[in-house]
């Protein structure tokens, strides 16, 4: 197993021109990722039979949501502005794909839950904003 790079992990947009290909969301120079798995905890009999045995509590995984955050230089190309368009009109960034090197993929529908811009006299625009899975994502490992 060899170390990842961050440089590596990558948000992408579906490829308009050919069709099954991705394009990187430039400009994106921090990504961070959370899956979530909510869990519920009962509490059962060790056994049923002989209830002086007492019980335990179990957890086990309920509802799952897929979470992140995206920073960096704001680039007015079609990922930027599909990234802040879609954050302004309440829409869902269909089909985009975030990759984590030495993992794999999660495709599916994006929302952009917060989205801020932030600039100086000097320097670069820069943005930040939170994503979440919009619908139930593919899951490809890495081969």
């Amino acid at each position: 197993m060899s170390r990842q790079s961050g440089i590596d992990m990558l948000f992408q947009r579906p490829d308009p021109a050919n069709s099954g290909q991705f394009l990187n969301a430039c400009g994106v120079n921090s990504k961070n990722l959370q899956i979530n798995n909510n869990l519920v905890t009962e509490e059962v009999l060790v056994n049923c039979q002989d209830t002086s045995l007492g019980s335990a509590q179990i957890s086990t995984t309920g509802a799952q949501s897929v979470t992140g955050s995206l920073s960096g230089i704001f680039e007015d190309d079609a990922s930027g502005s599909a990234m802040a368009d879609a954050a302004v009109s309440q829409t869902v960034l269909q089909g985009w794909k975030l990759v984590v090197p030495g993992w794999g993929d999660l495709t599916g529908d994006w929302n952009i839950g917060d989205f801020s811009f932030e600039g100086g006299i000097t320097g670069s625009l820069n943005f930040s904003a939170s994503i979440a899975q919009a619908a139930p994502l593919t899951f490809t490992a890495n081969a």
